[in-house]
């Protein structure tokens, strides 16, 4: 009895001496880490970058079956209402490519923006009166690679063809984010500035 009653004693012992060292270590730890509250912000900016690329590209995922149509204008008759359907219907149609309503999940004008940032002032200051594209988001993701494919027959094509009075050049673009179309702009001005082709 004598013999097992020293070695409870002798594992309580260790056993507090274990809690102890692992107290300390804690507390070391954490005055490292409230001493170093750089490395936190660090740690904390490097996440929420990493959760803004995460959420770009979620937005660009989400928009995978999506194109833009810029180019055509607003209504010319104020508090009219445009059929957008029949409009997308004509420019695909200039591309000569075989598209009925049902191929088009939805479609609609993309809202001007309020906050311009320079790049895009710079750009607008080029086209002043540029109106809101189009969105198109397709029912299936081959049809709208049949459209973006067959875009550069839009060449030569512009709003009056569609019977518009202005006579705007007609686009088909790929829906980006608005990250990465600030991106592209750069690389677009980039281009232009080292003339590359």
């Amino acid at each position: 009895n004598k013999r097992l009653q020293e070695s409870v004693d002798s594992l309580a012992f260790l056993s507090e001496k274990y809690d102890s060292v692992v107290q300390k270590l804690c507390e070391i730890e954490e005055a490292k880490r409230l001493a170093s509250p750089k490395n936190e912000v660090a740690e904390l900016k490097h996440f929420a970058i990493l959760n803004k690329q995460n959420l770009n590209d979620l937005e660009q995922y989400s928009r995978r079956d999506c194109l833009e149509i810029r180019g055509v204008p607003l209504p010319e008759i104020s508090g009219h209402n445009e059929d957008i359907v029949d409009t997308v219907m004509k420019v695909v149609e200039s591309t000569d490519v075989e598209l009925d309503e049902d191929d088009i999940s939805t479609c609609n004008r993309l809202p001007l923006r309020k906050k311009l940032n320079s790049l895009a002032r710079l750009h607008m200051k080029r086209r002043p009166e540029s109106p809101p594209s189009i969105i198109v988001k397709f029912v299936s993701r081959n049809k709208r690679d049949e459209v973006y494919r067959a875009r550069s027959k839009l060449k030569g094509v512009t709003s009056a063809d569609l019977g518009y009075k202005a006579t705007n050049k007609l686009f088909i673009a790929e829906s980006l984010t608005s990250f990465n179309k600030e991106l592209f702009g750069k690389c677009l001005e980039a281009k232009r500035n080292l003339r590359y082709k």
